[in-house]
């Protein structure tokens, strides 16, 4: 009978634990539901419509006293988007069109999969139609017969009443500049339609097929907007335009030559110059780049100094001849044929200043740029480390994008235009420089563009990281952030190509939803508590990674230094289910021990990679702040303890990951 009662207990015990592992697994993979319920917004609608479904590209129309709103059949409006767009058209007399954000919802009603979109982008909309499902138009700058006759209208001809009324738009008015107070398009940053999807996965091909519409739109001469004369028609002959491509380097020959062989080998239809600027090679290094050089038809400058990139492209620009300047870091490899030219047809556009390329590892197809996003935490590359290979997030990684930034590591613009920003910022000397050079830009009403149909590889270490960057190096990096956002204060955590809906710490297109690991803050951080030794657990049974355990750093100049130790990692129970133990980190120098609570966190990616190895390793993931103040110096082991809440079981591990407290 006591064994009976026990089995009972036990059973009743586990089923906690499971319902306990459900609910903080359910809550931490999907973001887009905890955005919702932390904003108070529905987060599930009834009434699936199959019919809608089947309708796909096909467009509705509702007209309110001001405009035009159109929306794919598919799917279904929020209740306030007439009114939301009513009054933007009312408080904006110069707008004449504007688009809001959108979601998908799947076949039990749940909200997925988030588009949020950035403001009025000319040069994205020619790349493609990314305003998505629900936009309008103001009524006295679109003919109803354009409407009345296209009925039923169909995704192909609503986007080509857009692009004609854009043209004529454009036609009379010219670009708006991008932080114009009033756009003539305007984006709503608010979620306006919803559109039904049976699958919950969204098709990666997508952005591809709707590319690809367009750009067949164009060969048909169907989208006027893009075959007019005008603005992106700007005068300029490639033969005759010449483009000074300026590389700072210093005693790097050898990378140095491969990246001039390669602008040589895949550099045609246009005119380029080359100068090589270098700010103090060793004497056989310079002999070495000198003759080659001279081989090469290069432009050698030699001007010994510390090393300033902002000081050293400056001088490029002031030898240079080209009416088009073109930054290059020595250490880029180029692969692709009429790359040059792809970024002069985009920099000679009126509008447009700074031009970027996509930057890829080399010999992989990891993303190193893709632009940049000014975060909350600052500048970041976009899409860093993702692979290539895949469409994100609408297309980001495809086409051509404004962005509010692009690296100088590869930036073309016109001489006019860098001389009217200013030039480099020469008290930048290391980080952030470009920039600090693209909002100068930006600030002088240009757009700067991202062109990710051209690639190229840059040799920068793909092992390295923040964590093997020096407490100088760091110091110095937050210094010159502080003078970027100096210099530029209205921009301070602001990208308006970056919707404010989406991760301000985040280069990954994320909905902005922090999880707690995820924050910075010393809430979480515990002080240790002395405990014995639990080295008689130790049967193998336990596995333990740690992925990270440093001293968290500070983010910006004027914080304190951090007195936290932040731990990450993951563990599971070999052959046995991981969601019944409950886990504490372990400290251990000399025979002292200490032990911390910790957080558990979502790893889909570990339980990819355990399948087979353990049950319910979806929460194997851990986190845990550690409060310095409260650990004596010296060196200290990390280890693990696991307890089963459904028995008196005792697991230990101890892992070869070694914190320093100073």
């Amino acid at each position: 009978m006591l064994d009976g009662a026990k089995q009972y207990l036990g059973e009743k015990l586990y089923k906690r634990c499971y319902r306990s592992y459900l609910r903080e697994m359910e809550k931490q993979k999907d973001r887009y539901q905890c955005f919702l319920k932390a904003r108070g917004e529905q987060t599930v609608f009834s009434g699936w419509d199959k019919k809608a479904t089947e309708v796909k590209g096909t467009f509705a129309v509702l007209e309110t006293g001001t405009c035009y709103v159109f929306y794919d059949r598919s799917g279904f409006l929020n209740k306030d988007a007439g009114r939301c767009f009513e009054q933007v058209f009312r408080d904006n007399r110069n707008c004449f069109a504007a688009y809001a954000d959108q979601d998908y919802v799947d076949t039990d009603g749940r909200r997925y999969d988030p588009w949020f979109k950035p403001v009025w982008s000319p040069d994205t909309i020619i790349s493609s139609f990314y305003i998505g499902d629900i936009f309008a138009i103001r009524k006295n700058c679109v003919e109803e017969r354009m409407i009345r006759d296209a009925e039923p209208l169909t995704e192909e001809q609503v986007q080509r009443i857009f692009y004609t009324c854009y043209e004529a738009h454009r036609k009379e008015h010219g670009i708006s500049r991008p932080f114009s107070e009033k756009p003539d398009v305007e984006r709503i940053s608010k979620i306006l339609y919803h559109q039904y999807h049976e699958d919950i996965q969204r098709e990666l091909s997508e952005y591809e097929k709707q590319t690809r519409h367009i750009q067949d739109a164009v060969l048909q001469q169907a989208i006027p907007v893009l075959l007019s004369p005008g603005e992106y028609e700007a005068a300029g002959d490639a033969e005759n335009d010449l483009v000074s491509v300026i590389i700072p380097s210093k005693d790097n020959p050898s990378v140095l030559k491969q990246c001039i062989r390669s602008v040589r080998e895949y550099t045609k239809n246009i005119s380029y110059e080359i100068h090589v600027i270098d700010n103090g090679s060793s004497r056989s290094n310079k002999e070495e780049i000198q003759l080659f050089c001279r081989e090469n038809q290069v432009q050698y400058h030699y001007h010994p100094m510390p090393f300033n990139f902002s000081v050293m492209c400056n001088l490029g620009a002031s030898y240079a001849a080209g009416n088009y300047l073109l930054f290059l870091n020595d250490d880029i490899e180029a692969f692709s044929a009429d790359w040059m030219e792809k970024m002069w047809k985009l920099a000679r556009l009126t509008h447009v200043g700074a031009v970027g390329a996509k930057l890829l590892y080399p010999d992989t197809t990891l993303i190193q740029h893709a632009g940049v996003t000014n975060l909350q935490i600052g500048p970041a590359h976009k899409l860093m480390k993702e692979d290539d290979c895949y469409s994100y997030y609408h297309g980001r990684n495809r086409g051509i994008h404004d962005m509010i930034a692009v690296t100088a590591a590869c930036l073309m613009i016109g001489r006019d235009k860098f001389k009217e920003a200013g030039g480099f910022c020469e008290s930048i000397a290391v980080s952030y420089n470009d920039v600090d050079f693209c909002f100068s830009v930006v600030e002088k009403g240009y757009y700067n563009v991202q062109n990710n149909e051209i690639c190229l590889y840059h040799h920068e270490s793909l092992s390295r990281g923040n964590d093997e960057i020096s407490a100088e190096k760091w110091s110095r990096l937050l210094k010159e952030k502080e003078l970027l956002y100096t210099r530029h204060e209205h921009l301070r955590g602001k990208d308006p190509f970056y919707s404010p809906q989406l991760g301000g710490n985040f280069s990954q297109y994320l909905c902005f939803y922090e999880y707690e690991y995820e924050r910075r803050t010393k809430l979480y951080a515990q002080t240790p508590k002395i405990c014995q030794d639990p080295q008689k657990y130790e049967n193998g049974c336990l596995m333990l990674r740690i992925e990270h355990a440093q001293k968290d750093r500070r983010l910006e100049w004027s914080e304190p230094e951090d007195n936290c130790i932040r731990i990450e990692g993951w563990s599971y129970v070999l052959h046995n289910d991981s969601c019944r133990y409950k886990r504490e980190l372990i400290l251990k120098r000399d025979t002292v021990c200490y032990k911390v609570k910790l957080r558990d966190r979502y790893r889909k990616d570990v339980e990819q990679i355990l399948e087979g190895e353990s049950e319910h390793t979806a929460m194997a993931g851990f986190y845990a702040g550690i409060s310095l103040s409260g650990l004596e110096k010296g060196r200290y082991q990390i280890g693990m303890l696991a307890k089963d809440k459904c028995s008196r079981q005792r697991l230990y591990a101890m892992s070869d990951q070694w914190i320093e407290i100073p």
